[in-house]
């Protein structure tokens, strides 16, 4: 079967984005099936990095030594970082990788089910937190993302970003995905009185 999702760094919209960017990237086929996003970065006179992040996205059904022939096929490939989606998995030290810092962890929300089942596996305080903002007036649309008209979310996250300190998806990664992958590429605005109140940026 195939993988329940593709990670976005695994999905050739990512690609073209590096691309856009001039990062080398290749995708290999893996023994299972699948396949892999290679990035390759140039480190001067230590040669050059190659990596996989979030991947390999093995098949759901895929068994221990089938997953550990997709990873051998990376060492073969001379991929020196992955970053995989389940780090802990005993396959990595397998094949002969080693963790060299804490992971960290993505949620994944299955946003294409129906309202009411979306609704029915909420904790209770945040099915109450949204029929809250529900019955608030405000106005949602949800449209194509225009580089253009809709920089100001983007210096809005960049300013929130330094007054609280956090790191996040780099801005200049954020426009190259729009520029292309306008297609998929959505902004979801809430608006009070024509002023919005906030917004998402959703890359696919």
């Amino acid at each position: 079967e195939e993988p329940i999702y593709t990670p976005l760094q695994q999905h050739q919209n990512y690609a073209a984005m590096l691309a856009i960017l001039g990062r080398e990237c290749e995708t290999i086929k893996l023994p299972s099936g699948s396949a892999a996003l290679i990035q390759s970065r140039s480190l001067g006179a230590l040669g050059t990095l190659r990596m996989v992040t979030a991947g390999p996205n093995h098949p759901t059904t895929a068994l221990p030594h089938e997953r550990l022939k997709d990873i051998e096929r990376l060492r073969k490939a001379r991929v020196q970082i992955i970053n995989p989606v389940s780090p802990g998995d005993h396959v990595m030290q397998a094949a002969g990788y080693r963790m060299i810092m804490t992971p960290a962890h993505d949620a994944v929300l299955a946003i294409a089910l129906p309202a009411h089942e979306r609704h029915a596996v909420m904790h209770g305080k945040w099915r109450n937190r949204l029929r809250s903002a529900q019955s608030t007036p405000l106005n949602i649309s949800i449209r194509p993302y225009a580089s253009g008209t809709d920089l100001w979310l983007l210096a809005t996250e960049a300013k929130q970003r330094r007054n609280l300190r956090y790191r996040g998806w780099p801005t200049t990664l954020t426009r190259a995905f729009a520029k292309s992958n306008p297609a998929a590429t959505w902004i979801a605005v809430a608006s009070s009185e024509n002023e919005p109140v906030a917004a998402m940026l959703f890359l696919g």
